[in-house]
């Protein structure tokens, strides 16, 4: 995960999205980062698949959850409903 945070501290990104494979897998956040550091993981370490929310685009692995998709012309009301209502 040291790489992670040296990547988003680099790039001032607060999302990386995570892929196995070529494939999307999931999603960290620099909220996931700030709780390992909480729980004092070794963050050289930890994977990233200790913190991610894993998610796909489509049903090739169906073990995580579909992710959520907004067009770009949507507001904001419409994230927050979906991040807050599923």
């Amino acid at each position: 995960m040291g790489a992670a945070i040296n990547l988003m501290a680099q790039e001032d990104v607060s999302v990386l999205v995570v892929k196995i494979e070529g494939e999307l897998a999931g999603i960290i956040t620099a909220s996931d980062v700030m709780q390992g550091l909480a729980n004092d993981y070794d963050l050289e370490e930890t994977k990233i698949s200790t913190f991610m929310t894993g998610c796909r685009i489509d049903d090739k692995n169906p073990t995580n959850k579909i992710c959520a998709q907004l067009d770009e012309d949507d507001d904001v009301m419409s994230a927050l409903k979906v991040m807050y209502t599923g």
